[in-house]
């Protein structure tokens, strides 16, 4: 059910739309870490498990920022979010196009970066979704779709970059570039009027609820939600943070590593879509679950690449690997909108959201540590393919309690 609304209004919320997933767009930019990974490598001689860590911090962070978000919307409007955004992103690349130590790379990139799009982006996900209360996870799919096809659109542009002017100077542009568009986006990210933001009932033509974080926290539903995105998150984050760097280890060129990659992101932007509508289609296990045996036969398929060396089966599972991982974000949006109400969506789905910070230590730091270990991927493929078999029992799991 939808509530009556004016004509201007219904239009207005449209443009929203598109401003808000534009701007998600550029902000998925983070999922193309793994392009700045071999020059950073060549230039200084870090490990891969040093770099792995940058991205893992960066994704710390994302979640922090989101919890922060939350805590300012709270109290005040949209707009001093989005500065805060703008400000954390552009000096966290700017100075980033300095740096001469890890440590250096992990406070730029890894908490300046990380904790401005986590700002941005909980702002954007958790105003927009009010606009459409009907449609919670089309909208938080669609909206997605962006951040997920950021690694893609910008990865390749920040690949030719690289190539041509070198990784500081990219940084550099990128800083500037960010700080532009991120202020003048934030002039069409509004709060809808109170009247505006749901009616009595949700998608699923239940009454709705609203809940304090105190109170979801303690239901049934949110720990197995929250392991579910644990589980699913650290595989996906584990090839994402190391997509381009074992393409190129399996002999590859840069272009067509930066290509895989690029697959990866245009699958995540589509997953986080198709997901958002099978969710409002045929309900939240049936989608869970399918999610969840997709990353399985992804790491299937990589396994089988690795031991073959074999590229189309690589370019399969980061296919599945992008659709998999894309489907988390609008299935949390969505439960969390369903499950726990509209009231506190914005700090609700900040904390279910801090589940990356688990997911970016099991999964890009922890894949770093088995490579250096082991030297292969090969393991690391065989954790994460059990970490989607143990989403799916979860999957099965998860009710409204």
């Amino acid at each position: 059910m939808t509530s009556m609304r004016p004509q201007a209004i219904d239009n207005k919320r449209w443009l929203y739309l598109v401003d808000s997933t534009v701007l998600l767009l550029f902000l998925g930019l983070v999922y193309a870490w793994s392009n700045f990974v071999k020059p950073l490598e060549v230039e200084f001689g870090w490990l891969r498990s040093q770099t792995s860590l940058a991205f893992s911090i960066c994704m710390s962070f994302f979640c922090l920022g989101g919890f922060v978000s939350g805590f300012i919307l709270r109290r005040h409007t949209t707009r001093p979010v989005m500065y805060l955004c703008a400000i954390c992103v552009s000096s966290g690349f700017l100075l980033a196009s300095r740096l001469t130590s890890l440590s250096g790379l992990y406070m730029t990139y890894g908490v300046l970066v990380g904790l401005g799009i986590g700002l941005g982006y909980n702002c954007t996900v958790s105003t927009i979704v009010k606009w459409f209360p009907e449609k919670p996870g089309f909208v938080s799919g669609l909206t997605l779709m962006g951040f997920g096809l950021g690694g893609m659109a910008l990865g390749t542009v920040s690949t030719a970059m690289i190539i041509s002017f070198g990784w500081r100077s990219t940084f550099l542009q990128l800083g500037i570039a960010f700080a532009v568009l991120i202020v003048c986006c934030s002039f069409l990210i509004k709060t809808p009027p109170k009247q505006d933001r749901s009616s009595a009932l949700t998608a699923e033509g239940e009454e709705q609820v609203n809940l304090t974080t105190a109170q979801m926290i303690k239901r049934p539903s949110f720990l197995i939600l929250f392991s579910w995105g644990v589980l699913i998150a650290a595989a996906g984050l584990a090839l994402i943070g190391n997509a381009s760097s074992l393409a190129i280890d399996m002999g590859s060129s840069v272009e067509t590593a930066s290509l895989l990659t690029g697959l990866v992101s245009i699958f995540n932007g589509g997953g986080r879509v198709v997901i958002g509508l099978l969710y409002d289609k045929i309900g939240r296990k049936k989608s869970m679950c399918t999610i969840s045996l997709a990353l399985v036969a992804a790491f299937t398929f990589i396994i089988l690449a690795l031991e073959g060396k074999n590229l189309p089966l690589l370019t399969a599972g980061y296919i599945c690997v992008g659709f998999s991982f894309g489907g988390i974000v609008p299935i949390n949006n969505a439960v969390c909108y369903s499950f726990y109400g509209s009231e506190n969506y914005a700090m609700n789905v900040s904390i279910i959201n801090f589940h990356v910070i688990v997911s970016s230590f099991l999964g890009p730091f922890l894949t770093g540590n088995l490579q250096t270990m082991s030297g292969s991927f090969t393991s690391a493929a065989v954790v994460m393919a059990f970490f989607g078999a143990a989403g799916f029992a979860l999957s099965l799991l998860l009710k409204k309690s």
